[in-house]
């Protein structure tokens, strides 16, 4: 009897924690995908692959408050995939108009490209292997 009160109670608990966590993405999950802010990338690429999909990235920021004697930014990091580039490229262009300052990146690339080119590395700094 005693050894099975702490086996029920490791079940129950097991099931309280499996309700709060998040079912796998069956192909029935919507993508909420709009043309104007795109989808989520790790959604799209298990269905779509990644030779059909366009990432967008854009890193820049605002200025907040130029009342105060300190600058303060709103600095933003976004990412999204597209199925067009045209579409890609406009969310990224207005993203740079509302964040049009500080020193970021914005760019459309094919995300199979990306991939089938590997990680990036500096330019001029060599491999060193261990």
């Amino acid at each position: 009897m005693r050894r099975t009160v702490p086996a029920a109670a490791a079940l129950a608990a097991g099931l309280l924690a499996a309700g709060f966590t998040e079912p796998p993405v069956s192909p029935e999950h919507t993508l909420r995908y709009t043309r104007e802010r795109g989808g989520s990338c790790t959604l799209m690429v298990p269905y779509y692959g990644p030779q059909a999909l366009w990432i967008g990235r854009f890193a820049g920021g605002r200025r907040m408050d130029i009342s105060a004697e300190r600058i303060f930014m709103d600095w933003r990091a976004e990412e999204s995939c597209f199925f067009d580039i045209v579409d890609c490229t406009r969310w990224v262009d207005g993203l740079q108009r509302m964040f049009p300052d500080g020193a970021g990146y914005a760019y459309c690339r094919n995300l199979g490209e990306v991939q089938a080119r590997g990680p990036s590395r500096p330019a001029g700094k060599a491999v060193v292997k261990p």
